[in-house]
């Protein structure tokens, strides 16, 4: 059972992986796939099945990406360069060790599409605000390169912050109530030298 899985989810954790890597020419992943796939398929009798699995899997994660970019990625970062208006909620806040600050608001961008966009702030207007607080944030973002934002489903970053309005507490109190326990166990891992900050990260 457990062979079986990995067969089917491994390949199509690899097609998200090679969809990336491959960016705007990631559809051209699809035809190649299926072709080998058909010519594995046609000469390898005895791993027909596993053939087929692996194949299709790999083809749904290469085309689960290309949905992605197409619906959510290429809308986001058609605002590069632009001031933007975000109304949402505190989906993060975090502190470098470089004294940078960077709030992350989750909503929607002009009242049209849903992302989530960094801002750097100063450190006391990110001590004031609470995970999950409902916000209105207004600045001049860009299109980030840095790979772990991008994982996190952040596309655009601002520098700077123009406007921000808070409306309140907001209905997010369970995943406030998480984000408190994730930040929580940060510290408590962070205590133990650079491997527990390590490990903490990783929350």
């Amino acid at each position: 059972m457990i062979r079986k899985t990995c067969c089917a989810l491994a390949p199509f954790q690899a097609g998200l992986l090679i969809a990336f890597l491959l960016g705007s020419y990631a559809a051209a992943a699809l035809p190649a796939a299926i072709g080998i796939g058909a010519l594995v398929f046609a000469l390898c009798r005895k791993v027909r099945a596993y053939t087929a699995v692996i194949a299709v899997s790999f083809c749904a994660g290469v085309a689960a990406s290309c949905v992605y970019t197409a619906l959510i990625y290429d809308n986001t970062i058609a605002f590069d360069g632009q001031v933007v208006s975000v109304k949402g909620y505190v989906y993060d806040m975090k502190e470098y060790d470089s004294g940078a600050c960077v709030l992350t608001v989750k909503g929607r961008i002009n009242e049209k599409v849903d992302a989530r966009l960094g801002f750097f702030v100063n450190k006391s207007l990110l001590n004031s605000l609470s995970y999950g607080e409902e916000v209105t944030v207004t600045g001049k973002v860009y299109k980030i390169s840095n790979s772990y934002s991008k994982a996190e489903g952040v596309f655009l970053q601002g520098r700077s912050v123009q406007s921000l309005v808070t409306h309140g507490k907001g209905r997010h109190k369970l995943f406030a109530a998480a984000k408190r326990l994730r930040d929580k166990a940060y510290d408590t891992l962070s205590v133990y030298g650079e491997g527990g900050a390590a490990l903490g990260a990783m929350l």
